[in-house]
């Protein structure tokens, strides 16, 4: 079993989006099966739903999967997912680092205003204003 510090030093994936790889592919339509605007999962029923109640991915289209591609290709798609979402996360974070230096002395502003958080702030309707 890896450990999970092979995961960290993973480059981006740079692939052309009219023609990404198989595995891109198969991630991709996983991707578009599980969008969250659309789908809720239930983890009691082990899949995604529409709000109409129709399962849209389950088990029946993870085991196709796994009979498609076989239990290395489905831990190379997880794996994929997983970088997927790492690279995500990083930029995330590199974009609330940017925004927090940005905006850290007007937040630090308003929380001086406010404290203490549990009761409401003395003139409290001309700090929302």
């Amino acid at each position: 079993m890896e450990s999970e510090s092979s995961y960290h030093n993973i480059p981006e994936l740079k692939v052309i989006p009219q023609l990404p790889p198989f595995m891109g592919r198969t991630m991709n339509a996983l991707l578009q099966l599980t969008e969250p605007k659309f789908t809720t999962y239930s983890s009691h029923l082990y899949g995604w739903f529409l709000s109409s109640g129709e399962q849209i991915c389950g088990m029946k289209t993870m085991s196709s999967l796994r009979y498609a591609i076989g239990i290395e290709g489905v831990r190379g798609v997880e794996r994929l997912l997983s970088c997927s979402t790492r690279n995500e996360l990083l930029r995330f974070v590199k974009f609330y680092n940017s925004l927090n230096q940005t905006y850290g002395v007007i937040l630090e502003q308003f929380r001086d205003l406010t404290f203490p958080e549990w009761k409401s702030p003395k003139d409290g309707h001309k700090i929302y204003d």
